[in-house]
């Protein structure tokens, strides 16, 4: 394989004898059909002008060439190609040359052939390019330039250039007009190769920029055609957001349409009917996902005309409304349980005073009658039932937050694993307890009595929910809540906790029934059995000792509830302090009664 300075050496030697190649004109033809040939095939400039200096050099006694393109709006040159001293110049950092009164710059102006027999005459006062030419010895002498130019547009020129004083005779002439001609032809073509090739650079750069923004983009952005709806395109969040790769939504005409919630399937597609071109439209809808999850999805569209006034081609991007739904749930709960508890704890107030004077009166009539009295059975049935009546009625007031309570630190994994043999006999044989703790478990300020019962209500809350047996599993743990999290979770305020896990294997509940769990007095089983109560309690007791608590379940798969309490530090000095009590106060002092309840007001 020849290096670039053996080629060099073989041009030179070939030039040394050029005058001897042109023994007839078949011979120059032959060199033109080589050239023609050479820059059909050329897909650089560089290629093109070396296969001109081949030519140049085979054909003419020529020591340098130059070849320029010429810019007729600036009215300058830039040079693109010399060889001269036997070796290819460095143009690179050439600065661009003006139209001056050279040879070279008269060629291209007029589009002539420029003949010139005394070079260093015809180059006196014309500014100089500093090239390797000017270390040749033998400076040149005579030169012949050539414009280059296509469809009567000049696009540019060369020059070749002798040590020789009229070297070039005009079959030389003739020899480098022909091959200016094979050269301009040449050079447009791979301008041309070379603008198409930055077009589709462009082209493929900016689709990429719109693939990269788009795939980016954490929504869904598509195009689709015809009824059923054929997507055209799908990007790639598609996979994450719903778990279908982006081949099976352009493979599968019905996976979209098939895959619509049932209860929202038909509105859904009659709001995509009878849209006209350019018209937008925004629809909300239920999409069933590849893992059998629910997504909210928005869809912003845009109709567009495919063809004889049909609309029948959508561009939209699907967005994910899950989350936000979920927080608008979470809202609407909040909002509700907090209306349903002041009207609880509006209602067990009133009664309460009902029970008080009920329950009052009541003793001071048993303390009035015989023990042998017949009376006397009636009036106890009357505490009792008054008694089981207050005791809803403590519930209630426990739903709504306003019991007292005597917080206190303690160590909730202590107050489980004591409360564990009562779970046991509560749950039966049938179901199996197990009991987990964090080994560095923090500690919690709560009413001891007030959180025993959320446990047990927890617990008789699951073994109602396993029938057949199961399994039941209550663990404890450290948890630091984030901003991520509390930004998931309305009402939830960031910082550290302790979390109590209650989760049974039992039948689970579908969203309905997870919607009104907590509610006072809404209950899943017969009729007659339980008040409804129960977990309404758990939820009044945990948000007044300033937690949370969240249930987490499926249909047959079992539920869990998690509770949350605000940790403190284990020295922290318990809320409230024993107070002695003083001696009983005698004499003539007035007692001021502050009752709006008539019946109680006359009992105390």
């Amino acid at each position: 394989m020849s290096t670039a300075d053996d080629r060099d050496e073989d041009v030179k030697a070939r030039g040394d004898g050029a005058e001897l190649s042109l023994s007839g004109e078949g011979a120059v033809l032959d060199r033109l059909a080589e050239l023609a040939q050479s820059m059909g095939t050329a897909r650089d400039l560089q290629t093109v002008y070396r296969a001109l200096l081949d030519f140049a050099v085979a054909t003419t006694p020529t020591s340098g060439i130059f070849v320029s393109l010429y810019d007729a709006e600036r009215q300058e040159r830039t040079c693109v190609y010399a060889w001269s001293a036997g070796h290819e110049e460095d143009v690179s950092r050439l600065p661009a040359l003006p139209m001056t009164d050279s040879p070279n710059s008269r060629s291209v102006a007029t589009n002539q052939v420029i003949v010139t027999d005394d070079l260093a005459a015809a180059l006196v006062g014309q500014p100089r390019v500093d090239i390797a030419m000017d270390v040749d010895p033998r400076q040149p002498q005579s030169s012949v330039a050539v414009p280059m130019a296509v469809l009567g547009r000049v696009i540019g020129g060369f020059e070749v250039q002798s040590v020789s004083r009229a070297a070039f005779t005009s079959e030389h002439v003739t020899a480098m007009q022909m091959a200016a001609n094979l050269a301009a032809i040449a050079t447009e073509n791979v301008r041309l190769l070379d603008r198409e090739r930055e077009a589709r650079t462009a082209a493929e750069t900016s689709e990429q920029r719109f693939r990269d923004l788009v795939h980016g983009l954490e929504a869904i952005v598509y195009e689709a055609e015809g009824e059923p709806a054929q997507f055209t395109f799908v990007s790639q969040h598609a996979e994450q957001m719903l778990g279908f790769p982006v081949q099976t939504w352009l493979d599968d005409p019905k996976l979209w349409s098939t895959h619509l919630h049932p209860e929202d399937r038909e509105a859904t597609l009659a709001a995509y009917g009878g849209a006209s071109a350019g018209e937008r439209r925004e629809v909300e809808y239920r999409f069933i996902a590849a893992d059998g999850r629910v997504v909210w999805v928005r869809d912003v569209v845009v109709q567009s005309e495919t063809g004889g006034g049909r609309s029948s081609r959508r561009r939209g991007v699907m967005i994910d409304l899950t989350e936000r739904r979920q927080l608008e749930a979470q809202v609407l709960e909040a909002q509700k349980m907090e209306s349903v508890g002041r009207l609880a704890g509006g209602i067990a107030h009133d009664f309460n005073n009902l029970l008080t004077a009920i329950i009052g009166y009541n003793e001071l009539l048993m303390g009035e009658l015989p023990s042998e009295s017949p009376e006397r059975a009636d009036a106890e049935q009357i505490r009792r039932a008054a008694e089981r009546a207050a005791a809803l009625t403590g519930q209630l007031l426990a739903f709504s937050r306003r019991q007292v309570l005597q917080p206190q630190v303690l160590d909730l994994e202590a107050v489980i694993r004591e409360l564990a043999p009562m779970l046991r006999r509560l749950l039966g044989r049938d179901v199996e307890l197990t009991i987990r703790a964090d080994p560095g478990l923090g500690q919690v300020q709560v009413d001891r009595a007030q959180i025993e019962q959320v446990i047990v209500n927890l617990a008789v809350n699951a073994r109602d929910a396993m029938p057949s047996g199961g399994s039941l599993v209550i663990s404890t743990g450290n948890i630091e809540l984030d901003e991520g999290y509390s930004g998931e979770h309305v009402g939830v305020a960031a910082g550290r906790y302790v979390v109590a896990t209650v989760s049974d294997t039992g039948v689970g509940m579908d969203a309905t029934v997870r919607a009104h769990i907590f509610e006072p007095f809404f209950s899943t089983r017969e009729q007659g059995k339980g008040t409804g109560l129960g977990l309404a309690t758990v939820y009044g007791i945990i948000r007044q000792s300033g937690g949370y608590v969240w249930v987490y379940s499926e249909p047959d798969a079992g539920s869990t509830f998690k509770i949350y309490l605000p940790r403190v530090d284990a020295g922290l000095v318990p809320a409230t302090t024993p107070v002695e009590a003083s001696d009983a106060a005698d004499g003539t002092e007035t007692v001021l009664v502050a009752e709006d309840n008539e019946a109680v007001r006359t009992l105390v």
